[in-house]
C-alpha cells in the first residue's frame, strides 16, 4: 500500500473515531440537559403547597417515613433558607411530626422538655442546637415556626441525633441531672470515690476543648466500669424516662471513645474515617431509638451534613481532595439498610457562590463547578431554584445511573451513580453564606 493511501486510511479511521465519540458522548449530554429540564420542577419564592410543585412532591414523597435533608456544608445559608421552607411544607402538608437535627441527643431532648414546660423556645434552641443553625439568620424562620407551633395541637417536635454535647444544656446541666438521678435510685453510690472519679471524667467530656488530655488507661477502665454500673442501676429503676437515660449513657460511652481516640489520630495510628464511622453509627442508632421509641409511628425529618446522610457511600470515588468515603459506614448507610425505601435522602447542590458559617469572617468564595459535573449540568438548565426526583428517572434516561462527577460541598469532587447515593436533588444555583444575626443587621445598615 502506497504512503498516500496509508495517510488517507489513517485520516479515515480518525474521522470514524471522532464521529463515534461525538455520537456517544456529545449527543447524550444534550439529551441529558433536555431530560433534566423536563423532569425538574422549578421552585418559586412563593408557597409550594399547590399546583405543579405540590403534585411533584406528592409523587416523590409518597410512602416515605424519613426525609433526610443534607446540606453541602455548615456555611450554606441559601440551603438553610430553602430547607426551612421545605420543613414547613413537610409538616403542614405531609404530616411529618418531628425534626431531628445533627445536634446533641441530650441537649435537644432537654430543649424540648423546657419548651413544653413553657420556657422561651428561642433560648432553648440556642442552648441545644449547634450555633451554626441556632445563630443563623437564614435558619431563624424555622426556629420561629417551631416555637409558634409548640403549644398547638400539631407541634413540630424537636430532637437531636448527635452523640456529642452541643449546647450549654449538656455542658452545664448534664452532670447535675445525673447527680439528681442517683439521689433517687441509689443515693449511697453517689457518695463513693468511684462515682466521683467517674463524674469528674464525665464533666471533662461534656466540657471538652481541643487539645484534649486523655485520662490514664486505668482511669479509662474505671470510667467504663462505672458507666456500666450506672446503666444497670437505671435499667433496674422505676424511672419514667429510663430508656432515654440508657441511650444517653451509650452516647456518653461513644463520645468518650471518640475523644480518647484523637491522640491515636494525631499519631497516625487511627484513620480519620474510622473515627467518623464511630460517630455516624451512633447517630444512626439514636435515630432508630427515636423511631422505635418516643417517635414510634411518626414521620420524621433529619437535618444535617450530606456526608452523614447519604447512602451507598462505598460507591463514591474521590476525584479531588480527601477520599472522605473510603471505608465509610455513614449514618445514611446504616439507616437505609434498616428502613429501605421508607427513607428519602435529599441533597442540596449548587453551582457557585459563597459559603461561611455564622462565626466565619471573611466568607469564602465558591468557584464555578467544573464542566462535565452534575452541578454544571443543572446550571445549564437556567433554573435558579429547582427540585429533581431521581427515583422517577424513566428507563430511557438511565445514562444518569452511570458514574458522573458531582461536587457535594464547595471543594471536593466525587464520581458515583448518584441515583443510588440520594433520592432527590434540591438545586440552588447560587450558594450564599450563613449570616449571624448581628452580621445581617450590620449588612443592612451598610
Amino acid at each position: 500500500m502506497s504512503r498516500s493511501l496509508l495517510v488517507c486510511y489513517f485520516f479515515f479511521q480518525l474521522l470514524c473515531l471522532h464521529n463515534i465519540f461525538f455520537e456517544v458522548y456529545s449527543q447524550p449530554k444534550s439529551d441529558a440537559l433536555a431530560w433534566i429540564e423536563l423532569d425538574m420542577v422549578s421552585l418559586s419564592e412563593g408557597p409550594w403547597s399547590s399546583g405543579q410543585t405540590k403534585d411533584y412532591f406528592d409523587q416523590a414523597l409518597l410512602g416515605k417515613q424519613i426525609i433526610a435533608l443534607g446540606e453541602q456544608n455548615h456555611g450554606d445559608g441559601s440551603t438553610f433558607t430553602q430547607f426551612s421552607r421545605l420543613v414547613k411544607l413537610l409538616h403542614e402538608q405531609y404530616g411529618f411530626e418531628a425534626i431531628v437535627f445533627e445536634s446533641g441527643f441530650y441537649d435537644c431532648h432537654k430543649a424540648w422538655q423546657q419548651i413544653k414546660a413553657g420556657r422561651d423556645p428561642l433560648q432553648a434552641f440556642e442552648k441545644s442546637v449547634f450555633s451554626i443553625w441556632s445563630q443563623s439568620q437564614q435558619a431563624a424562620p424555622l426556629f420561629d415556626y417551631i416555637a409558634h407551633k409548640a403549644h398547638t395541637p400539631t407541634p413540630l417536635l424537636l430532637s437531636g441525633f448527635d452523640s456529642q454535647f452541643t449546647g450549654s444544656y449538656g455542658r452545664e446541666e448534664f452532670i447535675g441531672e445525673l447527680d439528681s438521678l442517683l439521689k433517687i435510685i441509689d443515693a449511697s453510690y453517689a457518695l463513693t470515690k468511684e462515682y466521683q472519679a467517674f463524674r469528674d471524667m464525665a464533666q471533662k467530656i461534656a466540657h471538652y476543648k481541643l487539645p484534649y488530655t486523655n485520662p490514664s488507661v486505668e482511669e479509662q477502665d474505671l470510667f467504663h466500669r462505672e458507666l456500666a454500673h450506672l446503666v444497670s442501676l437505671v435499667e433496674s429503676s422505676s424511672l419514667t424516662e429510663k430508656a432515654f437515660y440508657v441511650q444517653l449513657m451509650h452516647n456518653l460511652a461513644l463520645h468518650a471513645q471518640s475523644l480518647w481516640s484523637m491522640e491515636k489520630l494525631y499519631k497516625g495510628e487511627l484513620a480519620t474515617r474510622e473515627l467518623l464511622n464511630l460517630r455516624d453509627v451512633q447517630m444512626a442508632k439514636n435515630v432508630i431509638w427515636l423511631l422505635e421509641g418516643p417517635l414510634q409511628g411518626k414521620k420524621i425529618i433529619l437535618w444535617g451534613n450530606i456526608s452523614h446522610l447519604l447512602k451507598n457511600s462505598s460507591s463514591l470515588v474521590a476525584k479531588s481532595g480527601r477520599d472522605l468515603f473510603k471505608g465509610a459506614t455513614t449514618m445514611g448507610d446504616y439507616l437505609y439498610e434498616r428502613y429501605g425505601e421508607k427513607m428519602y435522602v435529599i441533597a442540596s447542590l449548587s453551582y457557585e457562590g459563597q459559603t461561611g458559617h455564622v462565626k466565619m469572617d471573611p466568607k469564602q468564595k465558591v468557584p464555578a463547578a467544573p464542566e462535565g459535573s452534575l452541578n454544571a449540568l443543572l446550571h445549564q438548565t437556567g433554573k435558579k431554584l429547582a427540585f429533581l426526583d431521581l427515583n422517577k428517572i424513566a428507563p430511557q434516561k438511565r445514562w444518569l445511573t452511570k458514574p458522573m462527577l458531582a461536587r457535594l460541598d464547595h471543594t471536593i469532587l466525587f464520581e458515583a451513580d448518584w441515583t443510588k447515593v440520594f433520592d432527590g436533588i434540591f438545586y440552588i444555583d447560587q450558594m450564599q453564606p450563613s449570616w449571624g444575626k448581628q452580621e445581617r443587621s450590620r449588612e443592612k445598615k451598610n
